[in-house]
This record gives structure tokens, sequence and C-alpha cells, in this order.
């Protein structure tokens, strides 16, 4: 289940698209995730602006996870700890979603470190 932060990616105070293997991504969202596997965490929700012919599973998708990450990551566990009181969440996700009408999406989670992304979480 995600918490949404209903203003959560007009206040990342970055730009709301970062360019990774050069596609566009839109930030969407920034929440808590309860993870079933990783526990309680923030969330970064972003859709990418046309999505690649290998869908999910395409380098441009797959490449792009850690620049999202990096480029949000720092931003969006600020923004939920002042906004939701989430202040030592045990990790930090990007959800890529599609814009099709079956909501499939990509998610990777990633530790927590020095108030950043660390390494990929299995």
């Amino acid at each position: 289940m995600i918490r949404i932060l209903s203003a959560g990616f007009t206040l990342i105070g970055l730009s709301s698209e970062v360019y990774a293997q050069q596609i566009g991504f839109d930030v969407k969202d920034v929440g808590v995730l309860n993870h079933t596997t990783h526990g309680e965490g923030v969330v970064i929700v972003v859709q990418p602006k046309a999505m690649p012919a290998g869908g999910f599973q395409s380098p441009e998708i797959t490449g792009a996870v850690d620049q999202l990450c990096d480029a949000f990551g720092p931003r969006a566990l600020e923004l939920v700890e002042e906004q939701a009181g989430l202040s030592d969440p045990d990790f930090v996700g990007v959800r890529i979603i599609s814009g099709g009408a079956f909501g499939r999406y990509f998610f990777q989670a990633y530790a927590v470190v020095g108030g950043g992304c660390g390494e990929p979480l299995g």
C-alpha cells in the first residue's frame, strides 16, 4: 500500500523530468510504501514519456532506475520525513509505471545510505 503525499512531486525541488538513457521520465508522486519484503520506506513514482519497444525489460528502463534514484532519492527522503514523519525508512524505491490501462510497473528498492540511495536490494 502506498500513502501518497499529495503535493510530493511539486515539492521535490528539482526538475520534474530526468533524462536517463535518452528517455524522459516525469515524477508523478512521492509517498510511503509498506512493502512485504523490504518493510516501510519511501517510494518515488515515475512514468516514462514514451515506453521503449522492449517495455519494462528494455535496457532503457532497467538502465535508468539507478539514475532516477540518485536524482530524486535525497529530496524524496527529506520530503517524506517532513510531511509523513518517517525518519528512518527501511528503503527508498523507484516505481516506474506505464501509461496503459493495465497498471503495470517496474519496482526497485535501494538501501538508504547517507540520505540517498545505496545499493539495490534483492
